[in-house]
């Protein structure tokens, strides 16, 4: 009996992997590919000190959550493509710029990659389909959902109630590999005016240009170096261990005001349609499996 066991075990554990969970249309999905998908999810959000019994029911929910996100994706991918609606890499980096604008710069925005612990190229797929979704639904409904004037100006005032007002400054980072007279040099030459590009070209120096940060993520003597300087500028070297300096340059200072209505008009409209929408998907999906389009078996 033992011996049978383990001959039959592997295989009858490939085949429950490889059972069709869901099919939309002529696409499939299986439980082999659902639980590849589900663990990311099952490392971030699943305590290893959780009893065994709650794991389980745990990684059964978000194995619906994902689920449900597939057929919709789906749907929205295979009707999008039947009428020709597409989402360019020009909309995508639009929308993402202003993201990482509104979260308040690259570095916070890496920070909130990490804490999410999504990669930027997982980001900008998943912000795609949210624009795909969008622009579908905005076609198939037409003008049936309706995001008015009162609507937009209530959610811009409950945008710029919770929008970091704090200073910061766009800066460009220049890291310089050698010792104290290396970085002089590179400062003198600065100062007379060479250009970053022609610095950022030389050996052992590396140039990260144009990031955003606010003034209390900056370390005490980065924030008194760029204090006194005007916009153009640049600090002296500041060493940062031994055989390593980084000189700033200042590209501008941010007052920290949130930005005008028109700034924001397309990204709070995208969002509160994005909410109505969500509403209209639920129910379309929902006929549709009841059309036989979509089926489920788990």
């Amino acid at each position: 009996m033992l011996s049978w066991g383990l001959f039959l075990g592997p295989l009858q554990g490939k085949v429950l992997l490889d059972k069709i969970v869901a099919v939309v249309g002529n696409s499939y999905l299986t439980l082999y590919q659902l639980q590849e998908m589900a663990k990311p999810l099952y490392k971030k959000l699943i305590p290893d000190n959780l009893p065994p019994q709650e794991k389980e029911n745990l990684k059964k929910q978000l194995q619906k959550q994902l689920l449900q996100k597939w057929i919709e994706d789906t749907i929205v991918e295979n009707e999008a493509k039947k009428y020709g609606i597409t989402v360019s890499d020009e909309e995508v980096d639009r929308y993402l710029n202003f993201q990482i604008k509104r979260i308040g710069g690259k570095r916070a925005f890496q920070k909130f990659l990490k804490s999410q612990d999504i990669s930027f190229e997982e980001y900008k797929n998943q912000l795609k389909k949210f624009l795909l979704k969008l622009k579908f639904v905005q076609f198939y409904v037409n003008k049936k959902i309706v995001v008015t004037s009162q609507e937009l100006q209530q959610a811009y005032k409950k945008f710029i109630a919770n929008y970091d007002t704090s200073p910061g400054y766009v800066i460009t980072v220049i890291d310089i590999k050698g010792q104290k007279p290396k970085a002089q040099g590179i400062y003198a030459r600065l100062l007379k005016g060479e250009s970053i590009e022609n610095i950022c070209a030389l050996e052992g120096v590396k140039c990260v240009k144009d990031i955003e940060v606010k003034e209390k993520e900056l370390a005490p003597e980065i924030l008194n170096a760029l204090g006194g300087l005007n916009e153009g500028e640049v600090t002296p070297p500041l060493k940062r261990e031994e055989g390593f300096y980084q000189i700033f340059k200042l590209v501008k200072k941010k007052k920290g005001l949130p930005p005008a209505f028109d700034e924001v008009k397309e990204f709070l409209y995208k969002k509160i349609f994005a909410q109505k929408a969500q509403k209209f998907l639920d129910k379309w999906i929902k006929e549709l499996e009841d059309k036989k389009y979509i089926k489920i078996f788990m």
